[in-house]
């Protein structure tokens, strides 16, 4: 009689479990297929509170854990497309599993990385229904290797030049200050150039000579403290400043390289740092003695 109600019970549960995995499956495969066109809206099966893991490893070989939530994830949708589509950053899946998890469901999958040349057997996300009934993300885990692993990928300082440029190019123009503007950012090979556009206030009885000499420190100084920038260098690539009047005449161009960085750090003298000087208490004044009035 219990082998007659186990196979009941496991009759009328099986349904019961098979009906959340197919939606589940569907979600998930409408999910990548957005991802596969690089459409940000795919990024709308991730609930705002979902845990993030991404487990990176970078060119040398060092992994770290990096934690974020849905809506950060979401903020960020559109710049993640753009980069993804660039560098070929889409997946396939294989070996697709579906079980109950605590409250939800949990999907396993090995993700063939098509971009980078490897695969990530720790692929993982936990599907649980929202307040709208509808399955949402509430947890994924990943690995991810850090740019291209493939034999015929470009350069990492090409690579990050690229990057850097697809990521800033939407934003432009971007005013830096009340008399120059930068209105293009673009990547040749390994090789980042800025566009930077001068009022012209700037300009009037400009002497270019002491201009060219003024403003390759300032790019200089620039390009080697801002990180981005400062990593193509690192890579070997060269990073351009090229300012221009409003008729899209060159006023001057700056061309830095790690070795620029380098020697300009040299040219910083370090800072003098003078010994304090005790400041004496001045004396108090002496006390004159008392007196007593005349009569």
């Amino acid at each position: 009689m219990r082998f007659i109600t186990g196979l009941v019970a496991l009759s009328l549960s099986a349904p019961a479990f098979a009906a959340p995995k197919k939606e589940i499956r569907e979600a998930f495969d409408d999910m990548t297929e957005q991802l596969s066109r690089f459409d940000a809206g795919a990024f709308t099966w991730i609930a705002d509170d979902a845990v993030m893991i991404t487990n990176v490893t970078d060119w040398f070989g060092n992994s770290r854990a990096v934690e974020g939530n849905g809506a950060q994830w979401k903020a960020k949708a559109d710049d993640i497309m753009i980069v993804a589509q660039e560098q070929r950053d889409f997946s396939t899946y294989k070996d697709i599993r579906i079980k109950p998890h605590e409250g939800g469901y949990l999907l396993t999958a090995v993700r063939s990385h098509q971009g980078k040349c490897y695969e990530d057997p720790s692929y993982s996300v936990y599907w649980e229904k929202n307040d709208l009934d509808a399955w949402r993300i509430k947890k994924m885990t990943m690995t991810s290797q850090a740019w291209s692993a493939c034999p015929d990928a470009p350069s990492r300082a090409a690579q990050l030049a690229r990057s850097i440029s697809l990521l800033v190019s939407p934003s432009l123009p971007i005013v830096l200050d009340e008399q120059s503007t930068l209105t293009s950012i673009t990547s040749e090979g390994e090789t980042l150039t800025y566009l930077i556009t001068m009022g012209p206030e700037a300009l009037e009885g400009l002497d270019q000579e002491r201009f060219r000499k003024g403003i390759s420190m300032i790019s200089t100084d620039s390009v080697c403290r801002e990180d981005a920038s400062r990593q193509v260098l690192i890579e070997g690539g060269v990073v351009v400043h090229i300012y221009q009047d409003a008729n899209g005449q060159m006023v001057a161009q700056v061309n830095v390289t790690e070795a620029d960085c380098k020697a300009a750090a040299e040219r910083i003298p370090e800072p003098v740092i003078e010994p304090e000087t005790p400041v004496e208490e001045p004396e108090a004044p002496a006390e004159e003695p008392e007196t007593e009035p005349e009569p």
